[in-house]
């Protein structure tokens, strides 16, 4: 297989979840283009409208798929900025190591309502909070860097709306 011309542009960018609408400038079929660079396997479709750039090491590598919390942090930025975003819950509680293994659910706070999102990989849920007003981290992905909230803050999470999350051992 041929190595994938990828724009520098597109290898560049901060965030690594990309979406047609971000291409718009690049190409005149985004969508057409997204899907040619799918099948050389540089970038991986995991939601309608949503594709993350997969590492240089791991181009056409079809094993390779980012973690449920470094999707939802990527769709957060890419959506609503850096500053607005924050992984919360469960994904921050993995990030920081109390959950000894992964779930299937992402969990991001942004600044208004928003549904779930069904991935490959998992469902992203989207928890309307004012970001400012939360105990964050800094914390850098493989998709994007961002904010988690503190070890703290994501006890605090937690225990507050530990009904909204089912990490249990079923």
């Amino acid at each position: 297989m041929p190595t994938p011309q990828i724009p520098s542009v597109l290898v560049s960018r901060p965030v690594r979840v990309v979406r047609p609408r971000d291409l718009g400038e690049l190409y005149v079929n985004p969508t057409s283009e997204l899907a040619r660079l799918e099948d050389q396997g540089a970038v991986r479709r995991f939601a309608r409208g949503y594709y993350a750039l997969v590492p240089a090491e791991s181009v056409g590598d079809s094993g390779w798929r980012p973690s449920i919390e470094t999707l939802a942090l990527g769709v957060a930025v890419a959506d609503y900025g850096v500053n607005r975003v924050a992984l919360m819950g469960p994904s921050a509680a993995r990030l920081h190591g109390a959950l000894p293994r992964a779930v299937a659910l992402g969990s991001v706070a942004i600044p208004k309502q928003r549904p779930p999102l069904a991935t490959r990989w998992g469902r992203i849920g989207f928890h309307t909070r004012d970001v400012a007003r939360l105990d964050l981290e800094h914390v850098d992905t493989d998709l994007a860097a961002g904010y988690q909230t503190t070890v703290e803050q994501t006890v605090l999470d937690l225990a507050r709306w530990a009904h909204t999350w089912n990490v249990s051992r079923d």
